[in-house]
Parts: structure tokens; sequence; C-alpha cells
């Protein structure tokens, strides 16, 4: 799962990106089922890439440059870890964030998010001093088609920080028991 503060990604950049998608969608209609699903999911990935390679260029005000701001969101990631999901990696960008987890059978997915967002922006704005929402409304969500799936997942994960440039980046992390597990080792 990916989700973004709400000035990560420039408006005009977010509409161009969602008016290419639906349209592309909107194309395939004609398509057979197999088609169409094919064809959709590469406009989710095409989506998804220029969303991610704008976030990746350090946008907006960049929160979680500041450590008391990444670690409000890291615990609030860790707060419900074990009890609705298990964690298996994360990465804390400057404007967006990483998480690879599984749910428990306690939660569903927007439930989990609602939460994280809820606490995390209550808490950031009490840090900084500001109001209303940092969080952009729609978050990235994959499910984990295979092992070799998670693997590229958590590869794209913890290696971020390094393709944004990012020297020494400490809001990296991943369970190495759990990924294992999950892989199957």
């Amino acid at each position: 799962m990916t989700f973004n503060l709400i000035d990560g990604v420039r408006p005009a950049i977010l509409a161009r990106a969602r008016k290419r998608r639906e349209q592309t969608a909107a194309a395939v209609v004609s398509f057979s089922e197999a088609e169409r699903r094919t064809a959709l999911s590469e406009i989710d990935r095409a989506y998804r890439v220029e969303i991610e390679n704008e976030l990746d260029e350090a946008r907006g005000r960049c929160l979680f440059f500041e450590p008391s701001c990444a670690s409000t969101i890291v615990e609030s990631l860790n707060r419900n870890d074990g009890i609705e999901y298990e964690l298996g990696a994360w990465t804390v960008m400057p404007n967006h964030v990483h998480v690879l987890f599984r749910l428990l059978d306690r939660s569903t997915l927007a439930q989990v998010i609602q939460a994280c967002k809820s606490v995390s922006s209550h808490r950031i704005n009490q840090l900084t001093g500001s109001r209303g929402s940092i969080w952009q409304a729609d978050y990235f969500d994959t499910t984990m088609r295979d092992t070799r799936h998670l693997a590229r997942s958590v590869r794209y994960v913890v290696g971020n920080p390094g393709k944004a440039g990012l020297k020494d980046w400490q809001w990296v992390f991943i369970d190495g028991e759990r990924y294992g597990k999950w892989l199957g080792s």
C-alpha cells in the first residue's frame, strides 16, 4: 500500500494522470474480459508509476524530512501491528509512505488506513502547528499475486529511498522473519 501527503503530487499532474487513466479505461470496453483485465492492469500500473515518479521528486512540504513527523507515522504503523495486521516492510519517504502488511481477520483495509491516517494526522498537526488533513484521500493498494510479486514489492519498498536519491535514509524497515514466513521459507 502507498499513501501520500496531500501536497505530494501537483494537482495538475494528478488530474492529468487520472484523466489519462479514465480515457484509456473507457477505450477498452469493447475488449474481451481477459483482454480488458490485462489492459486495466497495465493502465493502473502506468498511473501508479507516473504518480510514484512525481512523489520521488519530493514535492510539497515533505513533512517526513522532519524526524519527529517521520517517527509519528512509524509509531502509527506499529500501533496495531500484530493486532489488525502483520507488518512485513515499510518505508517512510519525505512525502509518502509504502507499507507491506498482511491483514488479520479483525480489520478491513479501509479501517486500517483510516486509523493510521487519522492518528498520524492529528499528532503531526500538533507537532507542526497545522490544521486539517495532511493526507491525500486515496491510496494505492495491491494484493500480492505470488511470492515473486511479493519479493519485487519488498525490493521496491526498501529500495525506494535510493531510487529517489536519498542517501543513508533511516526510515526503512523489513521484518525478515515475517517476510521469510510469507515466502514460505
